[in-house]
């Protein structure tokens, strides 16, 4: 990976250790969820920086969601049925 891939993944959270032996590989591993049947996709996808970001703001995410999964409130412990339900109640602790 090169410097402009580097400073992607950082902006974007994700911490990794270099593998020497991946080093000029231009492929990266994408998650997303298939909206139907709600099962997490794997997609090998370019890693040049500009498909990183394309990607990115696309909805893909570089580590394995967590499907099946009801978010949980972290102040309280409440879970939810959506994300959109714990939004809801985020407003309730303001």
């Amino acid at each position: 990976m090169d410097k402009k891939q580097v400073a992607v993944l950082i902006a974007n959270g994700i911490v990794w250790e270099e593998d020497p032996n991946l080093r000029g590989q231009p492929r990266a591993t994408f998650y997303s969820v298939n909206k139907n049947t709600k099962e997490v996709v794997k997609h090998d996808l370019p890693a040049d920086p500009y498909s990183l970001n394309l990607y990115l703001k696309r909805g893909f995410t570089l580590t394995p969601p967590n499907v099946g999964q009801e978010p949980t409130c972290p102040i309280c412990g409440r879970t939810c049925k959506s994300e959109f339900g714990l939004k809801a109640h985020m407003r309730s602790h303001k």
